[in-house]
């Protein structure tokens, strides 16, 4: 990390621009970006940071030092490879032909949608991203039941339950799920394919 503050006075000083909202700037609202990130502990961070004319992605933790709390901690973890590996599975899922999601299996937040999901649940990818997944169930402990299943056959493949779109509407569904690393977090990948129209 020396090499990256080497005629800096900040490690911040060193964050790349970003207009998306997704990356740590040196200011992040009305804080710097160490009391953004003590203040929301529970999102992921990460920051980009330019090296030898290559783009570095790296996560940051951070902690307040149990001694001083004037002082702190930060870690930064290049995950520049685990990011490629993410883009290119992005790239692939995005080919196929039925409705996917990605859920973090820690905060069971949606970390990915394609097209055909954004359709099968009336809305878009924007506001499936980050929601909680509970969302899309049609009965209270409908998660249990299918992480229940998966867990006593060891997969899960034409489970059929029932979900809903955004707009509130219910459908049939035949639905499978893997385990699958997206980036650095332990995720669950999940096709929910519409069989309303033939239950009838």
């Amino acid at each position: 990390m020396k090499e990256f503050i080497k005629d800096y006075d900040c490690i911040c000083d060193r964050f790349e621009e970003d207009t998306t909202g997704d990356y740590l700037q040196k200011y992040m609202q009305d804080k710097t970006w160490i009391e953004y990130i003590l203040s929301n502990e529970d999102l992921t961070h990460k920051v980009i940071i330019k090296k030898d004319g290559n783009y570095r992605t790296f996560t940051v933790t951070a902690a307040l030092l149990p001694l001083d709390e004037k002082l702190w901690s930060a870690v930064f973890t290049d995950i520049t490879e685990l990011e490629l590996q993410k883009k290119q599975t992005e790239s692939i899922l995005s080919s196929v032909l039925l409705p996917m999601l990605i859920t973090s299996k820690k905060t069971r937040k949606i970390k990915y949608a394609n097209a055909f999901a954004e359709n099968q649940y009336e809305t878009t990818k924007d506001k499936l991203l980050g929601m909680d997944v509970k969302e899309l169930y049609s009965y209270e402990g409908q998660r249990d039941d299918i992480l229940k299943e998966f867990e006593t056959k060891g997969s899960l493949q034409n489970y059929e339950t029932r979900f809903k779109t955004l707009k509130g509407n219910e459908f049939d569904a035949i639905f499978s799920l893997i385990e699958i690393d997206f980036g650095e977090e332990e995720c669950y990948l999940g096709v929910a394919s519409d069989i309303t129209e033939q239950k009838k």
